[in-house]
């Protein structure tokens, strides 16, 4: 009876030591990854659902479409890397507009005007606003045809410029040019002095929206994405790069990935960043390892391209099931966006990787 007792307290105290050495393993795996250089945004919905990050005025945003009419937005906090607010709009309008007009920024009377989205050029104290002819009752039917000149002032419109449906655009920093996306293949380039459309040339032969991103720092290049691609324009003479071109086919021969519609620059714009689609859903193999376990393939991740050198210079897999969909940059942190929910990446270890 004495041994039976001996050896059952011993099965005991195995299980406990067992039990806290597994918990001690779950808990040090979940530290180490939330404390190395990818960490997972904490406080999102456990949604597996196509999420995207957007930022604006300094405020940075989660955010997805739980139907064909809602957005559902997710205010991050990019110190904590929580959700701090939540924000639920029951209608289709560009994510400008929403915060724009939540936080009551300075240019919300925009919003309050019924536009959608703007570039502002302060110098001519003028913005280039944009709204649907009709209420969308579904985010798909957002379009707009044409451009609306407002006086940032007085508050009021000076003109319309027609254009064939399209959704994005982007004015230069020198306020002279307006890119406008021109479906179903082109830009166009508008006059911002004369009002007067002086060119359109052809950046892909293949259409889906192109979504500006942002300038260089000299406004020599405007980068954007479209089906997959990475378009890099020229604005000096208005034509597509062919460094551009270049990426693109090393993404698909090398890594057989594609870009994701929204891009986003390191603080001094040495970098710049885009989600990927990396391989075919259907096919579990992929040339892109996970970050965390080497030899299981990656299907979402994202790549960092030296602007200065005009190659690629980094990609990271990062999910395993789909691919990742949009990127933002708030100070030296990229928030990258997948059906996983959000990651975070310090830029700087990421560098030294």
């Amino acid at each position: 009876m004495a041994y039976r007792k001996i050896l059952v307290t011993m099965l005991v105290m195995m299980l406990v030591v067992t039990s806290a050495m597994v918990t001690w393993i779950v808990r040090s795996a979940i530290r180490s990854f939330q404390t190395s250089f990818v960490r997972k945004v904490s406080g999102l919905p456990s949604l597996f659902t196509h999420w995207d990050v957007y930022e604006y005025a300094g405020k940075l945003f989660a955010l997805y479409s739980p139907d064909d009419v809602s957005l559902n937005f997710y205010r991050i906090d990019p110190v904590t890397e929580r959700v701090i607010e939540t924000i639920e709009v029951k209608q289709p309008i560009y994510p400008q507009a929403v915060i724009a007009r939540h936080y009551r920024l300075p240019d919300a009377w925009l919003a309050e005007m019924g536009f959608f989205a703007w570039e502002i050029d302060p110098q001519r104290k003028i913005a280039y606003a944009v709204k649907p002819p009709s209420q969308p009752t579904k985010i798909e039917e957002v379009g707009y045809l044409g451009i609306y000149v407002v006086d940032t002032e007085t508050k009021e419109i000076k003109r319309f410029i027609e254009h064939r449906l399209f959704n994005f655009f982007a004015l230069h920093p020198s306020g002279h040019k307006l890119y406008v996306e021109s479906p179903p293949d082109s830009v166009k380039v508008l006059d911002t002095e004369k009002l007067e459309w002086v060119k359109e040339f052809e950046i892909t032969g293949d259409y889906w929206a192109t979504y500006f991103s942002g300038f260089s720092n000299d406004g020599k290049y405007l980068f954007a994405a479209c089906t997959g691609e990475l378009i890099v324009i020229n604005t000096e003479e208005d034509k597509v790069e062919e460094w551009g071109r270049k990426i693109n086919e090393e993404l698909d021969t090398r890594y057989n990935a594609g870009v994701g519609v929204q891009l986003a620059f390191s603080e001094d714009k040495s970098e710049m960043y885009a989600a990927l689609a990396i391989g075919h859903i259907d096919i579990p193999d992929t040339p892109v390892d996970l970050f965390n376990e080497p030899g299981k393939k990656a299907h979402g991740g994202v790549v960092a391209i030296d602007l200065a050198q005009k190659k690629i210079v980094r990609v990271l897999g990062l999910t395993r099931e789909q691919e990742c969909n949009s990127v933002a940059v708030i100070g030296n942190k990229l928030f990258v966006a997948s059906w996983e929910g959000v990651f975070v990446i310090d830029i700087d270890q990421w560098r030294q990787q």
